[in-house]
Parts: structure tokens; sequence; C-alpha cells
């Protein structure tokens, strides 16, 4: 098997599509094909993986096995940047997130951070909702 086969199979087995070589990118769900091109990135050994939306049009169960590849890719040593709006996978995968907001930066900082940052509470659930949290932690 040549060098470049070798790193296929690989790869296919690595993002869990082992069993799959065979059959027509038409015939493969939404999930795989993801995976798929997570593949494709990954014969090239990046130092650095952008990822777009890589959850959208997900099951919660895809998204959790998704989640658990994206975090293996990381801990063998790939940089993740990834624009996302399933926040659950998000907070999940991250160690540090930017938060933009019609296309400016409003915050920064670890998931919790974020997740209690009165800025991005206003931006993604109102200012009604914020000001409820916020008065509540004063309470």
């Amino acid at each position: 098997m040549s060098k470049a086969m070798e790193k296929a199979a690989e790869t296919i087995q690595r993002v869990r599509l082992d069993g799959k070589e065979q059959v027509l990118v038409e015939k493969l769900n939404v999930s795989e094909r993801k995976k798929l091109e997570l593949a494709r990135a990954l014969t090239q050994n990046p130092d650095v993986l952008l990822l777009d939306e890589v959850m959208a049009g997900l099951t919660p169960r895809e998204v959790e096995d998704n989640m658990a590849l994206l975090q293996e890719v990381n801990r063998t040593g790939t940089t993740l940047m990834v624009i996302e709006h399933v926040m659950k996978a998000i907070m999940g995968i991250s160690s540090r997130i930017v938060v933009l907001h019609h296309g400016h930066k409003i915050a920064e900082g670890t998931p919790l951070e974020i997740s209690e940052n009165p800025q991005v509470i206003a931006a993604y659930l109102g200012e009604r909702y914020s000001k409820r949290v916020e008065e509540a932690s004063h309470a």
C-alpha cells in the first residue's frame, strides 16, 4: 500500500468513517460529509485548522460525537479556530472564546467568563433578560 493510501486509511479511521471508504459522497449523510471534510484537512497535518459551522444541521448526538472528535484532534496538537453558533459545542470544546456581534468584538475569555459576560448575554438573549440576570446577581 502506498504512503498516500496508508495516510488516507488512517485519517478515515481517525474521523470514524471506516467502513465508508467505497460509499459515494452523495450517499453520505450530513454528519458523515462533515467528517469527510475534516479528514481532507487533516491529511495535510495542519498546525491550525479553521472550521466554519461544523455543527450546523447535526442532531444532538452527532454534535456530541463531533465535539469528542474535535477535542481529540486538538489534544493531538492541532489548534482549532472554530466559527460556530451551536453554543453547547463551542462552550464544550473551547479554552478561549472571542464573541463577535455585528462584526465587532464584544468579549473574549474562557467559556465561563463568556457565559457570565453582560454584553454577551444582552447581545444574544436580549436586554430585558440581561437586566434580570444582573438584578438577580445583586439580590
